[in-house]
């Protein structure tokens, strides 16, 4: 029960009345209204003495020993993401914070709030300085889940910090992080119970969990080679990094991974050498490969992951040309190994071309 909730039926129950309320916590009779009403809440010196008239703990009033179901927590993050499409990134900050005061020890729920927003951050376009206030926000939100008492909540959001830290070259903070995960675990639990649904026949649930798998194993190669290929082009050694990349895209090909994924690290290496012709020839492809759907079904290596049905091809292709594109831009115009291309005609052309299509 949220504390707007427990502050109205305590009072009830006791038989004050709003002004009484007021009177004993030295407050106006429009700001208890406003307790109650969710509008606002108490100050942190009144929930003690708060607690004490409506007969009840600091537990109970602020809903340490409760939190909203998984399908509360569900329409949250969809009553969130609604109000960032239809009022903006500011008042879906504001609905935020509302939901964390109402329930601040629950942990997964502020993950999942704190995942939200850091998603429309990124597909916001924004620049980077103008980010940084809303980052400082999400940051405090991960920080505020990897405290709580759930254990796979609390990995979830180190984990988390350790990628914001590490972004912000706040390097000890991230090693702090990186301290209180625990090891991966050497046992593939997926794989095992993949051999236990052929052994029991369920042919069918087995291969989706090896689906499954097998994109996330991907997905995590994918990771590794971009780190790889950034510590050679530090280290200076590009044919090493030149090398990495086509073993990346080759990859992505033989694997039917998505096409988008075959030029993130062959673009890495075109801009590190400044070459103009590559870098442009990469950036339309990886452009056009943006806002065109993969089309996992297709390969027999993804056959049983199912597609949306609630979405069209057209209207996927819509909704990456609406979300994806913007940050990808955005990283184009203002990120500096790019520095290179901007006075480039045709690399402007394109870039005011795939903003048409936002």
């Amino acid at each position: 029960m949220p504390i707007n909730q427990v502050i109205r039926e305590k009072r009830k129950e006791h038989g004050f009345t709003q002004e009484q309320v007021a009177d004993y916590l030295g407050v106006s009779a429009p700001a208890v209204n406003k307790w109650e009403s969710g509008a606002s809440f108490p100050d942190i010196a009144l929930l003690s003495p708060l607690a004490r008239l409506l007969g009840t703990d600091l537990n109970t009033l602020l809903c340490f020993r409760e939190g909203p179901s998984q399908q509360e927590i569900h329409a949250m993050i969809t009553d969130l993401d609604t109000n960032v499409k239809a009022h903006g990134i500011d008042e879906g900050f504001a609905a935020a914070i509302r939901y964390v005061h109402q329930y601040p020890a629950n942990g997964p729920m502020i993950h999942q709030i704190a995942m939200l927003l850091d998603a429309k951050l990124l597909m916001s376009g924004m620049k980077p300085e103008e980010k940084r206030a809303y980052e400082d926000r999400v940051l405090a939100l991960y920080k505020q889940a990897s405290e709580c008492e759930d254990s796979q909540t609390q990995v979830n959001a180190r984990f988390m910090l350790a990628s914001k830290y590490m972004l912000r070259t706040e390097y000890e903070k991230a090693q702090n992080m990186l301290d209180l995960l625990p090891e991966r675990n050497e046992i593939d639990k997926k794989k095992l119970q993949a051999d236990l649904y052929i052994r029991q026949g369920r042919l069918e649930d087995a291969a989706l969990l090896l689906e499954r798998k097998l994109q996330t194993v991907l997905f995590e190669i994918l990771n590794l080679l971009t780190g790889l290929t950034d510590i050679e082009l530090k280290e200076g050694n590009i044919n090493n990094a030149a090398y990495i990349a086509e073993i990346s895209a080759s990859a992505a090909k033989l694997f039917d991974q998505w096409d988008y994924s075959a030029y993130i690290i062959p673009l890495q290496v075109a801009a590190a050498r400044e070459d103009r012709e590559e870098s442009l020839s990469i950036i339309k492809s990886i452009l056009q490969a943006l806002i065109t759907p993969w089309d996992a079904q297709s390969s027999p290596l993804y056959s049983r992951i199912p597609a949306s049905n609630e979405v069209s091809r057209e209207q996927l292709q819509e909704t990456l040309s609406k979300k994806a594109l913007p940050p990808l831009l955005s990283e184009l115009e203002h990120n500096q190994k790019y520095a290179f291309l901007w006075p480039d005609k045709e690399f402007q052309q394109i870039i005011k071309h795939y903003r048409s299509l936002c």
